[in-house]
């Protein structure tokens, strides 16, 4: 299948992964500036042009920075241990694992855990080497965050700017089908970590954002279809398909709410819910579908 070229990619907790200089260094003086980015941060979606098509998946620092604001206790030994990086032998499994492997430096970073964000960053380098991405990083990088580290939002902003660069190189080099894994490694490690939140104290607000990765879900099976080289995405695809399966089974309700309309600061609010309908046996067999997916690439 002939590549695509990514169109634009919008921040994630996972953009550290691949960082190319976009110029200057942002000085720490730009980083205070802009922390009322944060925002704007926290509600992108990742997003990809493939053959005309639009696929926009969300961030999964959405997902971890909800973690931390709806005050789950953080547990390091959820995410995927770092010694595991040199077990994984296919440029798939380490394209994936990349993915997952920035979730959890997006997760550390959340509950500004400096020690182990760092940690997570050097690993990541270390997997892109392998795969032919060791240009489109940095060499100040780790400086950078490591004179960030007292201030989360200058951090989400200098990964906010280093995304910008690694969209650049990836365009130039047509990887699309690495980043591709690399969404979906990152999309299912925010998924697992709020799958395990779940079965630790089935917290209400991460168990509805777990239920609301349906459509999600379904754009990105279409988006590893259309990118699929060879039988490892085309099972990978089959693997989320059977997942998705289980969301089909779940039923939404909606109640239709006018939306305000604020002219003056020309915002619009919606009103109208949506609400699943969901048993705690659907709820499981997708928490427990996850955890075999997340745990079948990792281990």
């Amino acid at each position: 299948m002939k590549k695509q070229q990514i169109y634009n990619f919008t921040i994630s907790a996972f953009c550290a992964l691949f960082i190319v200089s976009c110029g200057q260094s942002a000085t720490d003086s730009n980083l205070t500036e802009d922390k009322n980015r944060t925002k704007e941060i926290d509600s992108s979606n990742l997003m990809m042009n493939i053959g005309g098509s639009i696929f926009s998946i969300p961030s999964p620092i959405q997902t971890t920075l909800l973690m931390s604001q709806v005050g789950a206790e953080f547990n390091a030994s959820m995410l995927n241990s770092k010694d595991n990086a040199d077990n994984y032998s296919s440029d798939f499994l380490k394209a994936l694992n990349l993915g997952i492997y920035g979730c959890d430096l997006g997760y550390s970073a959340a509950y500004e855990n400096n020690d182990l964000s760092l940690k997570y960053l050097s690993t990541i380098r270390n997997i892109a080497g392998y795969i032919d991405l060791e240009n489109a990083f940095d060499e100040t990088l780790i400086e950078r965050f490591s004179n960030n580290f007292s201030n989360k939002d200058s951090m989400l902003v200098l990964v906010s700017e280093a995304y910008k660069g690694a969209d650049i190189y990836l365009k130039e080099n047509e990887k699309d089908d690495v980043a591709a894994l690399v969404i979906a490694g990152g999309w299912i490690e925010a998924n697992y970590l709020s799958c395990m939140i779940i079965k630790e104290n089935n917290n209400k607000l991460i168990t509805e954002r777990l239920i609301e990765q349906k459509t999600s879900l379904l754009t990105l099976i279409n988006m590893l279809e259309q990118l699929g080289s060879d039988d490892d995405y085309w099972d990978l695809a089959a693997e989320l398909g059977e997942l998705y399966s289980l969301y089909e089974s779940i039923e939404f309700s909606s109640e239709y709410v006018p939306s305000v309309t604020d002219f003056e600061n020309k915002t619009t609010t919606l009103k109208s819910k949506r609400e699943a309908n969901a048993s705690s046996e659907q709820l499981n067999s997708i928490i427990e579908k996850l955890l075999l997916i997340r745990n079948e690439i990792t281990n």
